[in-house]
């Protein structure tokens, strides 16, 4: 394979952003305002906190008058920009609201959990009912780790779970009794469940019935629910609670991925069946057994309403037309506040692009944002065959995982010395390497700088039936400047073609430069084009460093270039087996390579 141009790279990078046109355009610009306004929204809620000195109900009054005009931009991308069409049945709920002289000010939200996206189903109830800004949730305890945004969410009134029961009753009955006490209204959303439907846990959830056929039902549609933390959530709020809700979901198709429900082009038909209980009808006094009994007879109907689906398609009962339309006119003041918090955040952040990073310092992580990545590309690692071999680091190596759960946490470690960091992933149990580096790549500033910064990494897919992805990466560093707070630091396209090669463009905004690359997984090569184009005070144009790798048997050659291709080259031929150069021929330039 002949070595690429940089023009033909340009081209075909391009040519493969483009390729899905306007609407990812749409897209990424609308996620960066909603996130720019949420990101805002967990400063300012973090900023409150003093508040809770003062007055806990002000403070809960402040973090519920932001969620209320915060949260509808999540849904107005999950239902509008997402074409994802809800179908609601059953009874109607807005009716029972205290705000349209309703009985129920309280309520305790059922929802049986299917996909990672449940959530957002409450949160679409919540918006038409008036209650958004006053649902909780219970979430994994790992995203309070994230900077701002575990913070926020705790401000909002989340409770985080580590979902063991000894951790976590102490947690809840905390939670519980802030919730009762606040003298604000409230929706607590829970899944008793505890985990989402697949065949794995269906099955397993029937062996557990089959051993208690007394007391547990044999379900077939959805998981037997837990107990423990239902009863303590009834028994905790008692008094506080007027009704559960109970929401049965079921999904017309499955989205291929969390974010496949914002893109547009394959959206799906949700189908949502509301029914309503007194809480006088659950016997909160009769102790856990009584109460289980209770939620195991939900359980059984909700099984039935599943099969029900299964077999009609629908849910039994009318339409509630009224629920079923999204008004998203109402949120165009939310929009352009989103817009210009957008600005108000990015402008510091393009001015500080000429500045270096002196005396920034390390925070913590951000979110990899992801659901099925099998192990796409391994660079620059090798293994020691043996004792007498040593092992080979080079820079920038990067992973992807088959990942069954989401979203996963990006932790950015420090190495000894300031000398390198680390982007591993963690969910709570395993943890792994996403990316590493020495510092001297640019991305990240020289070794000289401190290494610094909040890493959020968001990417997303678009895939059409010749089995083209695109994959868009956008990669933001977060640190603390002697001159602003804030810079962007990348972003990538890559374009994964039909004949199995991958195209790719990074545009790194700290020093103005272009990396180019394309992956040849047939020929076993690999082209980089490293600060093609520098944009450098005197807007020079050069073809600063460039890498090429290509794999033969047991060889793996590398050239090494500065200035242009055909310029100051340096060749190695590694002998993979053996472990050591058997070939290097070396033109105009002094180059070494340090093996750890």
């Amino acid at each position: 394979m002949d070595l690429l141009t940089p023009s033909s790279l340009v081209v075909f990078a391009v040519i493969g952003v483009l390729a899905v046109a306007w609407y990812p355009i749409l897209f990424t610009t609308y996620i960066t305002f909603i996130f720019s306004a949420i990101a805002l929204s967990d400063v300012i809620m973090t900023m409150c906190i003093p508040v809770l000195l003062v007055s806990r109900n002000l403070f809960r009054k402040i973090t519920n008058s932001i969620s209320h005009y915060g949260w509808p931009l999540i849904t107005l991308a999950f239902e509008a920009l997402g074409r994802n069409k809800l179908v609601f049945t059953g009874e109607d709920i807005v009716l029972h609201q205290s705000h349209n002289n309703g009985s129920d000010r309280n309520a305790l939200v059922l929802i049986n959990h299917t996909y990672h996206c449940d959530w957002l189903l409450a949160f679409s109830l919540g918006e038409r009912t008036g209650r958004i800004g006053n649902i909780k949730i219970a979430m994994k305890s790992v995203i309070k780790y994230i900077p701002f945004v575990g913070v926020g969410i705790w401000a909002m009134g989340f409770i985080f779970l580590s979902r063991k029961w000894q951790d976590d009753r102490h947690k809840i009955a905390r939670a519980y009794s802030h919730l009762k006490n606040d003298g604000e209204p409230f929706w607590f959303v829970t899944h008793p469940e505890g985990s989402r439907f697949n065949e794995k846990n269906l099955q397993a959830s029937q062996e557990f019935a089959k051993s208690r056929p007394q007391e547990v039902p044999l379900l077939k549609n959805i998981l037997v629910p837990r107990v423990k933390g239902f009863s303590s959530a009834v028994i905790s709020m008692k008094g506080a609670v007027d009704a559960v809700y109970d929401l049965t979901v079921a999904y017309k198709r499955h989205p291929a991925s969390f974010f496949a429900l914002f893109y547009g082009n394959k959206p799906t038909e949700i189908h949502i069946h509301l029914r309503r209980f007194p809480i006088a009808s659950v016997p909160v006094d009769q102790g856990d057994h009584e109460i289980g009994n209770w939620l195991y007879q939900r359980y059984t109907e909700k099984d039935e309403l599943l099969q029900h689906f299964k077999d009609k398609g629908h849910f039994p009962g009318q339409s509630l037309a009224h629920l079923n339309r999204f008004n998203w006119r109402k949120y165009i003041v939310n929009l352009v506040c989103c817009f210009m918090v957008a600005v108000s955040m990015a402008t510091p952040g393009l001015y500080g692009i000429a500045n270096t990073m002196d005396h920034s310092y390390m925070v913590t992580f951000g979110i990899f944002v992801g659901e099925k990545f099998g192990p796409l590309l391994e660079l620059g690692q090798y293994t020691p065959q043996n004792d007498s071999e040593t092992s080979c680091v080079v820079d920038d190596i990067f992973y992807h995982f088959e990942l069954d759960s989401f979203p996963f946490m990006i932790g950015v470690q420090s190495l000894s010395g300031s000398h390198g960091f680390v982007i591993s992933y963690s969910d709570g149990t395993n943890q792994g390497i996403l990316y590493q580096s020495d510092l001297h790549h640019q991305y990240w500033g020289s070794a000289n700088d401190a290494v610094g910064g909040v890493v959020y990494v968001f990417s997303m897919d678009l895939s059409s039936d010749n089995a083209i992805v695109t994959r868009f990466s956008m990669v933001a560093k977060v640190a603390q400047t002697s001159v602003l707070p804030s810079t962007f630091a990348s972003l990538t396209g890559a374009v994964f073609g039909a004949d199995g090669n991958i195209n790719g463009i990074a545009f790194n905004f700290n020093d103005l430069e272009i990396d180019l690359f394309q992956y040849a997984p047939q020929q076993s090569q690999l082209t980089i084009y490293s600060h093609i184009y520098h944009l450098a005070p005197g807007i020079e144009i050069l073809n600063k460093l460039g890498l090429q790798s290509s794999m033969s048997g047991t060889s793996l050659t590398t050239r090494l270039w500065v200035g242009k291709p055909e310029e100051d080259t340096l060749l190695v031929t590694y002998d993979i087996i053996s472990g050591t150069p058997s070939t290097v021929s070396l033109q105009n330039i002094v180059v070494s390579f340090n093996y750890v």
